[in-house]
């Protein structure tokens, strides 16, 4: 959304082909909303929409439609903002069991799909009395951890 909002500023137009049905991806189901209100998220989008960018939704890139067709309609250019990817698993015995969720799984579960609110939804999250999380820190390309002794 910050090349899209750029882009525009300079005279570009400019079109933000979404995956989902709702605009800004982890921003709008990723973070939670105690870390980043949904009213800050809403503001920055309407900012970016009468900037003149336009929203084109339930679109996958390279499945829906191809880098080459997008070229075919008169698109210039194409800047791949590729998002959160997909999450890094464990390779541990029983990540796959029910009630075991990445954080992206849990985190789109419950901001974009309401599973907070089951049975409303029906995109349900286990409610547990014990419950485990396992954090992993991902170190950028090249970097080392260092030792402290």
């Amino acid at each position: 959304m910050t090349v899209a909002g750029d882009l525009s500023k300079l005279g570009h137009d400019v079109t933000i082909f979404e995956a989902l049905h709702r605009p800004a991806g982890v921003l709008s189901y990723g973070i939670p909303e105690f870390r980043l209100p949904r009213a800050i998220v809403k503001s920055e989008i309407e900012y970016i929409e009468r900037l003149g960018v336009k929203f084109v939704y339930n679109v996958v890139v390279g499945v829906t439609v191809t880098l080459n067709e997008l070229f075919d309609e008169g698109f210039n250019a194409i800047f791949i903002g590729t998002g959160a990817g997909l999450p890094k698993m464990l390779g541990v015995p029983g990540e796959n069991l029910i009630g075991v969720f990445s954080s992206n799984e849990f985190l789109t579960r419950i901001n974009l799909l309401g599973a907070d609110r089951f049975p409303e939804y029906d995109t349900p999250v286990l409610h547990a009395k014990h419950t485990v999380v396992v954090g992993q820190h991902s170190y950028g390309l090249g970097a080392r951890r260092k030792t402290f002794e």
